[in-house]
């Protein structure tokens, strides 16, 4: 998102009459769950200058088009050469035919000394210098459904494909061959056929192959002159995203790597990953049943259904996401986006019920919090912790899954000493959490089945 904003940012000119960007968006991860959060754009159906309309009639704007096209040059996707219904000729699209592009047109300049107007308020702000100044004449386009404007990963050679993988765009921007995104993927409707698109789809398993046999060896090399060293998670993430290389081929970059260094970090962040989405899915899980269960009950305490805090749950839990054949759920089902719970319907609720749901609510979230942290603990001690239990969690459950995903080998993994210090800080790093008098806690590291006590309190 921030290389396609780039990209518009430098293609803008002041003189143009059209301007082109995209909503500001951010990820959030709360309690187990995750969302996209998109702002809401002033925008109707009417205002659509590119893309299928509701009628799955292909409207198209030439400016925005050109504009589009100039965009997808920068980042290698050709335009999409596609037969519309209704039409006899095929159209080119720019990037994707499921890109939409809708027009806002500001309106006379009397807003524009007003003090909340968007130009004045983003003066407050450090980040004006990257604002677009949209003149009185100029449209004003947001581009939506970004999501489908990459083209998948996918190998011919390989036996599961997914329409989740995606080739990232630093590594479309430095390929010497531009490929069409909406290859392989389910075409919206009103879409008839799509031109060529069997050379499209060897081209992209090509630029695939590409990525696995010279990117990743390549990625592996620099690890091992010490051209590149990654220290912790937030360096390797950046490391892998600026090569243009997913996180998914840790595995993969490990296998290449011949230094100990190299692998241990590779390794390290695996099983941090894994550990993130069995929390998350175990937390949000727990929370979904709690609240369905309280709402539902007619005066329903929270303190009647504690969180499940026995570190058996996760680990079954975590075998039945492993044995199902669903990608999705193997990766956490804290990567879906819609998981939003309904917790009080104000057309079925009159007034006074309304505020007694809200006051149960407010009082029993304090009391979610209370739980979350306690289980927190527990958590980390299981990944933490030197007994018995935490072996059979690392062997059954989160092994077999680091296997299942990245492809590494589990006689490997199996032979692997793991590093209590360097997973404790990838574990706060990618959790977001934080845990007191974090000072008494490393002496203990793999000299106790519960090196956190109740005095380190995590928030």
């Amino acid at each position: 998102m921030e290389i396609f904003f780039d990209t518009l940012y430098i293609l803008s000119k002041d003189e143009e009459a059209h301007q082109l960007r995209i909503p500001l968006s951010c990820i959030l991860d709360y309690k187990g769950f995750r969302c996209l959060a998109v702002a809401i754009i002033p925008l109707d159906e009417y205002a659509l200058r590119l893309g299928l309309n509701i009628d799955n009639n292909f409207v198209h704007d030439q400016s925005f088009k050109k504009v589009l096209s100039e965009a997808g040059e920068i980042l290698g996707l050709k335009d999409v050469k596609c037969l519309f219904r209704g039409l006899a000729v095929h159209e080119n699209i720019p990037i994707s035919t499921h890109i939409k592009v809708y027009v806002y047109q500001k309106g006379d300049n009397s807003d524009d000394n007003h003090q909340n107007s968007p130009t004045n308020k983003s003066k407050e702000h450090h980040f004006f210098e990257l604002q677009y100044e949209v003149k009185k004449n100029q449209d004003l386009g947001y581009v939506l459904n970004t999501k489908y404007m990459y083209p998948i990963d996918s190998d011919l050679n390989e036996v599961t494909r997914t329409q989740e993988r995606y080739l990232r765009p630093e590594f479309l921007c430095q390929y010497d061959r531009a490929l069409k995104a909406d290859t392989k993927k389910q075409p919206p409707q009103g879409v008839e056929n799509r031109y060529k698109e069997d050379q499209d789809i060897l081209e992209v398993n090509e630029a695939s192959k590409t990525l696995k046999q010279k990117i990743l060896p390549n990625l592996s090399s620099l690890f091992d002159s010490l051209t590149l060293i990654p220290l912790d998670s937030k360096s390797i993430s950046e490391t892998f995203h600026s090569y243009g290389v997913n996180m998914r081929y840790l595995g993969r970059v490990a296998l290449y790597s011949n230094l100990y260094h190299v692998q241990d970090i590779c390794i390290n962040e695996m099983i941090v990953r894994q550990l993130k989405q069995l929390l998350n899915s175990q937390i949000s899980s727990s929370i979904r049943e709690f609240e369905s269960d309280a709402f539902n009950t007619e005066n329903q305490s929270m303190k009647q259904i504690p969180l499940n805090r026995n570190p058996r749950s996760i680990m079954k839990n975590g075998r039945s996401l492993l044995n199902s054949n669903s990608e999705r759920e193997l990766r956490g089902v804290n990567r879906n986006v819609d998981r939003s719970v309904n917790f009080i319907d104000p057309l079925k609720n009159n007034v006074s019920e309304e505020h007694q749901n809200v006051d149960l609510f407010e009082e029993d979230a304090a009391f979610s919090k209370d739980k979350c942290v306690e289980w927190y603990l527990d958590f980390l001690n299981l990944a933490m912790g030197n007994g018995d239990e935490t072996k059979e969690f690392y062997h059954e459950v989160v092994y077999p899954r680091i296997n299942a995903y990245y492809y590494y080998p589990l006689d490997k993994l199996m032979d692997y000493e793991i590093n209590h210090t360097a997973l404790y800080y990838s574990l706060i790093y990618h959790c977001g959490i934080k845990v007191k008098n974090e000072e008494d806690i490393f002496p203990r590291f793999g000299n106790t089945d519960k090196p956190f006590e109740d005095n380190n309190t995590v928030k």
